[in-house]
């Protein structure tokens, strides 16, 4: 190192050392600044995913979900459509215009044939629904009808107009013309899609008779349409457990050589860990669990699967392969 150099570093050593200092101690808060407004942002972020979305209904809903109504001849079953959450002293604050679906389905929610909607809706079956006002009262003219010609009602739009001082909703009125129907009607509000804080909100939804499960009991049935139409018209089944009352000890039981239950639901709402084989019986497997209909609406609906592809000669046969007991 030249003479000059190492003369000058010692007679400004302190200052060198002063200023080096000084930018470590910029550069420290610089990078504290950053960091805490990075966690700013993130906690604001965090605040913003946990808002309730105002576009909300008393059965629809963004999981889909199924849901059984009990009713008596003549009843309808009353589905809002609102500008609110679970919160309904906060609302949304501009119109929310969306479209209303309506569709006749099986209890999967999958598209329903002609001749199957006849079926489940029985001879000259129908579902139809009115709007009505805040009080109550219908619109004399139905806002649709659906048959098993008309199986669909097609986008209809709709607008829950702002009030900046309440809440507001759309009520509609569906009508099964049987409370045994067995056919289901998937009803979907669709916010336009200029409202990226909304989603689609949408359920399946069946009625079941009140007469019928007045006293405790329960039942398992395949729900697929059978008339006309043979197991090897399905990719997979749907059964349902239907009634009244309570029970922990029901048992499910199924050749699992021939057909498999949905493992998801047995584990998710059956709340079931436990899978036995049955002494005696080759490949049959059962499983215990409880029945609640004030919970589960009398209803308990789940796919069927074929195993390795096998496909029952009859519906009988497939009948043959599960066994239920609702314990009571």
């Amino acid at each position: 190192m030249p003479k000059n150099i190492k003369s000058f570093l010692k007679k400004h050593i302190i200052a060198i050392w002063i200023t080096a200092a000084a930018l470590t101690l910029v550069t420290l808060g610089v990078m504290a600044s950053y960091t805490n407004q990075s966690n700013k942002a993130k906690k604001v972020v965090a605040t913003v995913a946990k808002t309730e979305m105002q576009f909300s209904s008393n059965y629809l809903d963004t999981t889909n979900p199924f849901r059984t109504i009990v009713i008596n001849d003549g009843d309808a079953i009353s589905v809002d459509v609102r500008n609110y959450s679970g919160n309904s002293t906060t609302w949304y604050k501009s119109d929310i215009n969306y479209t209303f679906t309506a569709e006749l389905t099986k209890t999967d929610g999958s598209s329903l044939s002609e001749s199957e909607a006849a079926e489940l809706l029985g001879d000259g079956g129908s579902v139809i629904i009115k709007t009505a006002d805040d009080e109550g009262t219908e619109s004399p003219t139905p806002l649709c009808t659906l048959t098993a010609t008309n199986r669909s009602s097609g986008d209809i739009s709709r607008c829950l107009t702002f009030n900046s001082s309440a809440t507001t909703s759309d009520h509609f009125k569906v009508y099964f013309s049987s409370p045994s129907s067995k056919v289901c009607v998937k009803i979907t509000a669709t916010p336009n899609v200029s409202y990226k804080d909304l989603e689609l909100i949408s359920a399946i939804l069946a009625v079941s008779d009140k007469s019928s499960v007045q006293n405790n009991g329960w039942t398992g049935e395949f729900t697929d349409p059978m008339t006309n139409k043979t197991p090897s018209d399905y990719d997979a089944y749907n059964y349902a457990i239907t009634g009244n009352g309570n029970s922990d000890s029901a048992t499910l039981r199924w050749d699992s050589s021939k057909i498999s239950i949905n493992s998801q639901y047995i584990r998710d709402t059956l709340h079931v860990t436990t899978i036995s084989d049955i002494p005696g019986r080759t490949g049959w497997k059962e499983i215990t669990f409880s029945l609640d209909s004030t919970t589960s609406s009398g209803r308990y609906s789940f796919q069927v699967f074929k195993v390795n592809g096998q496909i029952p000669a009859t519906w009988n046969a497939l009948k043959g392969y599960i066994e239920f007991d609702d314990g009571i």
